[in-house]
């Protein structure tokens, strides 16, 4: 499993990586609570330099953890941009 944390534009560029971090990093201890080998799980960080919105309006939607699955026969389930 592959997680990757983004935040939005607020903030400095350096606290929104660390923020990004911690996000991915909650899910990661969700996840490992929940029974996955948290070996089995790779952290991932952008901070903003990946938005899905670039508005004011919709930036709540740059707040996010992605996540994507490996097959054990070989690539994502979901392909990556």
């Amino acid at each position: 499993i592959k997680l990757v944390g983004h935040t939005d534009f607020g903030g400095r560029p350096d606290k929104n990586l660390i923020l990004s971090k911690a996000r991915a990093l909650v899910v990661k201890k969700y996840l490992a609570q929940a029974g996955v080998n948290p070996d089995h799980i790779i952290v991932e960080f952008k901070g903003e330099m990946e938005p899905i919105c670039h508005k004011a309006s919709c930036q709540n939607l740059n707040r996010r953890v992605e996540g994507k699955i490996y097959s054990p026969y070989g690539g994502w389930f979901v392909d990556e941009k």
